[in-house]
């Protein structure tokens, strides 16, 4: 553990996808984190979500509602998690972040020289999280797309500026416990 604390991670997240399956979402055990699960090369197996990101998921949507417009739906959902049971490799404050990707990196060595040359960071996750750990989500920012940047100049010194940056998290949830509400969002 980083600094001996546990912090309460919250955020909000939106999945894209059609409303029938929203309506599915939302039942009692519709969502299922296992989906993927050793398949999937991002991070791992689970249930995606964009977080604060309405407008990504509802993009997203259309993928699986094709022109279909009033088929799109995209769900809400709220999580809770404990700072020691995620991967959260959107903060500065790491807890088993680095012991992760030390072990990776590891691996990757190992395979290679055993003639294994691929073997995805996400297919890494699954396998730890089913062999020895507690992780409930994984965090990461999505660099596929465009990594918003501008600077504000300080208007009393001009060689100063502060220089800001966003864009999108992807949340994906290894344990459906963490999600503490869910909703169909309002278009």
């Amino acid at each position: 553990m980083g600094r001996g604390f546990i912090i309460l991670y919250k955020a909000v997240g939106y999945h894209g996808t059609t409303k029938d399956v929203v309506k599915k979402f939302l039942e009692k055990d519709g969502i299922d984190c296992t989906y993927k699960m050793g398949k999937e090369p991002f991070l791992g197996g689970g249930f995606y979500l964009w977080r604060d990101s309405y407008g990504r998921a509802l993009k997203w949507s259309a993928n699986h509602a094709g022109d279909i417009q009033e088929n799109q739906s995209v769900l809400e959902v709220d999580i809770e998690c404990q700072s020691e049971e995620m991967l959260n490799f959107t903060s500065t404050v790491w807890n088993n972040e680095k012991v992760m990707i030390k072990a990776y990196l590891s691996a990757i060595d190992t395979l290679k020289q055993g003639g294994i040359g691929v073997f995805y960071f996400g297919h890494f996750i699954d396998s730890f999280i089913q062999n020895s750990t507690n992780i409930k989500l994984v965090t990461m920012h999505d660099l596929t797309n465009n990594l918003q940047m501008f600077n504000i100049k300080d208007p009393g010194d001009i060689q100063k500026e502060t220089n800001f940056a966003f864009g999108d998290i992807q949340l994906c949830v290894k344990d459906p416990s963490i999600i503490v509400d869910k909703k169909e969002a309002l278009v």
